[in-house]
């Protein structure tokens, strides 16, 4: 159970949509106060307070979320491509890891999400609004078993879905 305040951190997308929120209750499950946030370089987020403690009056707070996805989603020249594309996974069969390349010909916002053979999410890749241009993308399969995957491109005005093989 949640104490009576705890510290929440609230995301909100471009257009105001909600996109996340997270809440941290100290170990004391009593009152946790947030005090300052702060954005690094690489855009991940710091939030700082105090929590009371187990068997102490208050503790210092440092929260870090981390907002740049791992796989590291790169722009590919400065190309404004005409249309939208998905394009086939490089190298494909990989193990354990390659890279899917897409066009975004306008400010969009794009989700690029992995499926196993069996159509649940292992990853979902990209979730943001891109400006125009070309993109690449790494994928991890090193936490997965070996198999058939898919991959998908979504937007307002967009689908685009792709296999790929993991063999380890």
């Amino acid at each position: 159970a949640y104490g009576t305040e705890d510290i929440a951190t609230i995301k909100y997308d471009h257009s105001g949509i909600l996109k996340r929120v997270l809440r941290y209750d100290g170990p004391a499950n009593s009152h946790d106060y947030g005090t300052s946030v702060a954005l690094d370089n690489q855009a991940n987020i710091y939030v700082s307070g105090y929590s009371t403690g187990n068997g102490s009056e208050f503790d210092y707070t440092v929260l870090k979320y981390f907002e740049t996805p791992p796989t590291g989603l790169e722009p590919v020249g400065n190309t404004i491509p005409e249309e939208y594309s998905l394009e086939q996974n490089y190298p494909n069969p990989f193990n354990p890891s390659t890279v899917i390349r897409f066009r975004v010909p306008h400010s969009s916002g794009v989700k690029l999400t992995v499926y196993d053979a069996a159509g649940k999410v292992v990853s979902t890749l990209v979730d943001e609004e891109l400006n125009p241009g070309i993109y690449a993308v790494s994928f991890s399969g090193s936490n997965l078993s070996s198999g058939v995957y898919y991959y998908s491109i979504r937007t307002a005005d967009f689908y685009e879905s792709r296999k790929m093989l993991l063999v380890k």
